[in-house]
């Protein structure tokens, strides 16, 4: 579970090193996407409840392997991390599609969402 976790976080699905515990000596703070996600928690997240509500399929994959990577690529593809917004190392996200709002960038997927 921790893998599937650590696949759609994009500090790690882009390299960015993000060790708050080590800011003394990285001088990096962390993490600003795991920050924002502290807040969400089993009895305030119910996101299984929600699929099934909303008649979700679940996507299917033929192996743990390809789970995993489509998880990385969709992260990598969608978000940045603290220190690749415009690193020219990642193609994308694209940032003439960005759009900005209360200080967050959104960007539409290929399934328009």
């Amino acid at each position: 579970m921790h893998l599937i976790e650590d696949a759609d976080v994009p500090d790690h699905t882009r390299n960015d090193t993000h060790a708050h515990e080590l800011s003394w000596a990285t001088l990096d703070y962390g993490s600003p996407y795991e920050e924002f996600a502290k807040q969400f928690t089993r009895q305030n997240l119910q996101i299984a409840q929600e699929l099934k509500n909303g008649n979700s399929r679940p996507i299917v994959r033929n192996s743990i392997d390809e789970y995993l990577i489509s998880l990385a690529e969709y992260s990598n593809k969608y978000f940045f991390s603290k220190d690749t917004i415009s690193n020219e190392k990642y193609e994308y996200p694209n940032l003439k599609a960005i759009k900005e709002k209360n200080d967050y960038g959104y960007i539409r997927d290929i399934n328009g969402e």
